[in-house]
């Protein structure tokens, strides 16, 4: 501090002490504040939202709907709309005439002239304009219906009684009404169903009818009768399954029925072993075959009586002289001899005799089942 008089007046003059100034790195920051680039980022961001949200939203927004209702227009003269107090036809006869009343453009009058307000269409703007309602004339008398076309009516006649003869499994009216109606119209597809409608029942009902017919058969044991009715049934449809079971059961049991018969037929085949074997054989099949009807159980009956009785030996007498050599086929040599017995099964032999200087002589013994033959002589007479 410098003091100075000056006249006597005394000024007192102060003098700041030097300023001492820091480095700037070593500056220290103030205590609880925020750094300045912190605060001009977090304003930059703030700024760059407020323009997005502001400014870039409404521009995208539009662009990706552009049906939403942009803000309505200026309102102009003509639409700005009368105040409430116009209603009142008081107060419009008492105000006062505009000096220069607004221009009404002529389509906003109505057809007598009169004036009236023009304001927003009620109608918005892409609606079609509703139809008049005003009084229309409407002719009370119905228009006069078609004369009817005489071949549709004859036609439909015709079908009518073809699906009435149907219901009534009248197959011949049906068949004839049909025709009638396809000689009307010919590729009608209604006939055609018809028709083959017709065709369908007719084969249901032989179907039917041969089933019947090939049952009684098979009760009668009349096998081979059964198997052609069951194949007549496959020839009208061959996927009927109870036709392909019945005709293989009846055929299986005809040639069954026929093998029996004709082993009973010739009973003397039985003086051969092997056919014994077979037809016994035959005879334990044929007994658990069921059903067994009765001529089914005759024919096993006997045909295993035959069998026994022909496996069953009958005994034979030769007679002879002691020169003649006796040989019985079948059998074998039997030498010479006076009179000799055989243990024969039934069945026909072959006897020869052989001599020396005499010519052979050849008989034949038959042997039946449970019968003694006669004796036989075999003896040679004649020289040579």
């Amino acid at each position: 501090m410098t003091g100075a008089s000056n006249g006597g007046d005394r000024q007192v003059r102060l003098t700041p002490p030097p300023r001492v100034t820091r480095p700037a790195h070593r500056r220290p920051a103030r205590e609880g504040g925020v750094p300045p680039w912190l605060t001009i980022l977090v304003l930059a961001v703030l700024g760059t939202a407020a323009f997005a949200v502001f400014v870039q939203l409404p521009r995208w927004v539009e662009a990706r709907d552009p049906q939403i209702a942009r803000p309505p227009a200026e309102p102009t003269a003509t639409d700005t709309p009368l105040p409430a107090e116009a209603d009142d036809p008081t107060v419009l006869a008492d105000a006062a005439p505009l000096e220069n009343p607004p221009s009404i453009p002529p389509s906003s009058r109505d057809p007598v002239g009169a004036d009236r307000r023009v304001g927003p269409s009620p109608v918005e703007p892409g609606v079609i304009d509703p139809p008049p309602t005003g009084p229309t004339s409407i002719d009370p008398s119905p228009p006069n219906p078609p004369a009817p076309n005489p071949t549709d009516t004859a036609f439909r006649a015709a079908m009518t009684d073809g699906l009435g003869a149907l219901d009534r499994e009248d197959w011949v009216a049906a068949r004839a009404a049909f025709e009638r109606a396809r000689s009307i119209r010919l590729d009608a597809p209604e006939v055609a169903d018809g028709l083959a409608r017709i065709r369908a029942a007719e084969t249901l009902v032989r179907i039917a009818g041969l089933h019947e017919e090939a049952r009684g058969h098979e009760g009668a044991e009349r096998w081979r009768e059964a198997a052609k009715a069951y194949r007549a049934v496959l020839d009208l449809d061959d996927a009927v399954a109870f036709a392909r079971e019945g005709h293989a059961r009846a055929t299986a049991r005809a040639e069954l029925a026929e093998t029996l018969d004709r082993h009973l037929a010739h009973p003397e085949r039985l003086s051969s072993e092997a056919v014994r074997e077979e037809v016994a054989a035959l005879v334990d099949r044929a007994r658990e075959i069921e059903p067994a009807g009765p001529r089914h159980r005759r024919q096993i009956d006997e045909l295993s009586r035959r069998v026994t009785e022909w496996s069953r030996p009958v005994t034979a007498e030769l007679v002879s002289d002691a020169r003649t050599r006796v040989t019985v086929y079948r059998v074998g040599r039997l030498g010479t001899f006076q009179r000799r017995d055989l243990e024969l099964r039934p069945g026909t032999y072959t006897v020869v005799g052989h001599r020396d200087g005499y010519r052979d002589v050849r008989r034949e013994l038959v042997i039946r089942p449970g019968e003694t033959p006669e004796p036989l002589r075999v003896v040679c007479e004649e020289e040579i």
